[in-house]
């Protein structure tokens, strides 16, 4: 049954309220507030489930039942005085439930026990299977970054939330079955090296990154009294790692969008702040749209920012000429 769970918790697969198993060839980046089209994991399911088969071990959640509650609390409490009134947007709400429903398995984690080591075991599985066959299919599909769609199902957030998951898991997996699975997890650890370069995503390259430094330093303590040759063999290892991951970004920044995707967001940052410096002079009482809709308010001294999606009052740093 654990095995079942563990599977279930890592493997990404997500569906929707209106269309069962999520599989779309275009990628869905906004639900539009809509409940019925946001591709949900099914690892909300399979912590659910857990928790219901691990009930009798609830004593053991206390802590992070009470943390949740508490960050339920501050959400709530941070929504209600966001608005003039209780009229909460549909679209906060989505964002508050997201936010809330992956904490339930910090219940689960302190509910389990897992003497036997299955769920690293079964992430390893996960992860050996997976991360080659979705950077296969990237190739196949002729793209140097990581692809979403994976024909059978599609993998929402497949740039940020579920890379970040990959290597929290294969960190887990890591440092419980290195010594048993040598082979297996060599493997393992160059298509994780592959993979996070692939995905764009600065904190999951981050924490692979920190991950294999610190294992090495530690593995490297360990083998103090060892030969020689092991340590070369570590070294080794670590270095192929790394000119592994620099080798496959050069490739892919010439062949693809891939450098926009790690310095486009920054660049965004850059030019907004940097229009957030210009001068803007409109009338006391009247507004100036300026994007989508949107519009900037001069009301007692402040700018105000109000338009579709937005918070209803945004107070602007840059200096207005009236």
């Amino acid at each position: 049954m654990l095995w079942l769970i563990a599977i279930t918790l890592l493997f990404p697969l997500f569906i929707q309220f209106n269309g069962g198993i999520y599989n779309n060839v275009v990628n869905v980046t906004d639900s539009g507030g809509l409940l019925d089209r946001l591709p949900l994991p099914i690892s909300i399911g399979a912590c659910v489930f857990g928790m219901i088969v691990f009930f009798r071990n609830y004593r053991q959640a206390s802590l992070a039942i009470i943390f949740i509650s508490a960050l339920a609390a501050a959400i709530l409490l941070s929504l209600i005085f966001a608005t003039e009134s209780f009229d909460i947007e549909r679209r906060k709400l989505i964002i508050a439930a997201q936010f809330l429903l992956p904490t339930m398995a910090l219940v689960f984690g302190q509910m389990v026990s897992d003497e036997k080591g299955i769920i690293p075991r079964a992430f390893m599985w996960v992860l050996v299977l997976l991360v080659p066959l979705q950077l296969l299919l990237g190739w196949w599909q002729q793209k140097w970054m990581l692809t979403y769609h994976l024909y059978v199902f599609s993998i929402y957030q497949h740039f940020q939330f579920v890379p970040v998951v990959f290597v929290v898991a294969f960190c887990l997996v890591i440092v419980s079955l290195w010594d048993e699975h040598k082979a297996l997890l060599r493997f393992l650890t160059i298509s994780m090296s592959v993979y996070v370069i692939a995905s764009a995503s600065t904190l999951a390259i981050g924490l692979y990154s920190g991950f294999i430094a610190l294992f090495f330093l530690w593995r490297m303590y360990r083998l103090k009294t060892k030969t020689l040759i092991d340590l070369l063999v570590l070294g080794g290892g670590a270095i192929i790692i790394f000119v592994t991951m620099s080798l496959y970004y050069d490739c892919a920044k010439s062949r693809s969008c891939i450098d926009e995707q790690y310095v486009g967001k920054f660049k965004a940052l850059v030019k907004s702040m940097q229009s957030a410096g210009e001068f803007l002079e409109f009338s006391e009482g009247n507004a100036l749209e300026f994007s989508e809709g949107k519009a900037l308010e001069l009301s007692e001294g402040k700018a105000l920012v109000k338009g579709d999606g937005w918070d209803s009052q945004y107070a602007l740093k840059f200096p207005i000429s009236v």
